[in-house]
């Protein structure tokens, strides 16, 4: 693999973080999942491709140009989700206290016979 490739491996993970921060704004999860995925696999290339080529001291600045504002973007992208995970759980735990209340209740109302009530 040549320099100009993983550069342009990097690039590539630049864009589908952008991509990422749209559909966590969007609240699509299932393109998320896709997303993560493609991600995992390209970030699993670059790791074995990346010992393998020698890198001046300008071309590791040119490339910490390009991964910094991926990793920044995707702490971005953490703390979005993180925050969407506690109102969640705020919601979960609101849902739980009501269901539990009404249960608790136990809530039995005689229905009066029908014409077509069996029970007679």
């Amino acid at each position: 693999m040549k320099k100009e490739d993983l550069k342009n491996l990097y690039k590539t993970l630049y864009s589908i973080t952008v991509e990422m921060s749209e559909l966590i704004e969007k609240e699509d999860f299932d393109g998320l999942d896709v997303l993560l995925k493609k991600k995992d696999e390209l970030i699993a290339k670059v790791n074995e491709e990346k010992p393998k080529i020698s890198l001046s001291d300008e071309e590791k600045a040119e490339f910490n140009s390009i991964i910094i504002p991926v990793k920044e973007l995707e702490n971005k992208n953490i703390q979005i989700m993180v925050d969407k995970q506690n109102i969640l759980k705020k919601k979960i735990a609101a849902t739980n206290r009501e269901y539990k209340t009404i249960s608790s209740y136990n809530i039995k109302q005689e229905i009066p016979p029908s014409i077509l009530d069996a029970r007679e």
